[in-house]
């Protein structure tokens, strides 16, 4: 199986950019992930700076003592994302991470979510998979969930903590502790799901799609992979979402398998 992967990144209508992504091809497999900061890049820059370090140590350490559990790895390696994060004074981060691992004889990508940073994949028999969003505004199991924590939901399509100081999109995220309290998750959801031939796996920052979470997803994912089986790659996606006026960062990672 042949892979083409194609990366984009641009600052959007914005004068400061808090996307950053990672693509890299490993001995173990292709890793691709995307974080979308809020509140300043110094959490987004922590943790997508040492997103590969921490993915390499837990990988080993992982497969010197069993068989490697990949969404176990995923949950492991955010949990010490977090961690280096705990004690920021503000910002936080989304995080939608994606491996492919070479060893199996079927591909198989395994996916970790923080935030509503989309992840798009098609599998082995065509069907288009959405990665989990915790945008409040449109996962109402997300919001009950966070107000039992605590956290307050006037109605405004933000989450906040009790005093109603500090609002958010986000259910869950990478750091944040120091506003939020108790509020927010931290953990992922992930899933695995199989891969086929033509594949394809779209990562993206919500600047691709629309930020204000208006517009129904799955419309929103058949025409980026309508786009990319006509030949597009990430440059084109994220041109495609200026040209459209989304108003945030935008940032694509395609990958593509290929007969």
């Amino acid at each position: 199986m042949f892979v083409n992967t194609t990366v984009f990144s641009a600052l959007g209508r914005r004068d400061y950019q808090e996307d950053r992504c990672v693509q890299a091809s490993l001995s173990s497999g292709d890793l691709l992930a995307v974080f979308d900061g809020h509140s300043g890049s110094t959490v987004v820059e922590i943790v997508s700076k040492n997103l590969l370090v921490v993915f390499g140590s837990e990988y080993q350490k992982m497969k010197s003592n069993c068989p490697v559990d990949y969404e176990k790895l995923l949950r492991l390696v955010t949990a010490k994302l977090d961690d280096m994060v705990k004690d920021t004074e503000s910002g936080g981060s989304t995080m939608s991470l994606v491996f492919i691992p070479n060893e199996n004889e079927g591909r198989v990508a395994y996916v970790a979510v923080i935030g509503d940073s989309p992840v798009v994949i098609t599998d082995n028999v065509g069907k288009i998979f959405i990665g989990p969003d915790h945008n409040v505004r449109n996962n109402l199991k997300e919001r009950k969930a966070a107000e039992l924590r605590g956290g307050l939901y006037p109605g405004d399509g933000y989450l906040y903590e009790p005093q109603g100081r500090h609002g958010l999109q986000l259910a869950r995220d990478l750091g944040n502790r120091k506003k939020f309290g108790n509020v927010l998750s931290h953990e992922p959801d992930t899933a695995r799901v199989c891969l086929g031939e033509e594949s394809i796996v779209l990562i993206a920052s919500d600047g691709v799609f629309d930020p204000a979470h208006e517009t129904d997803t799955m419309l929103q994912a058949k025409h980026f992979v309508d786009m990319i089986r006509a030949g597009s790659d990430a440059k084109d996606l994220v041109e495609d979402a200026i040209a459209r006026q989304t108003g945030d960062n935008v940032t694509a990672i395609v990958w593509k398998a290929e007969k």
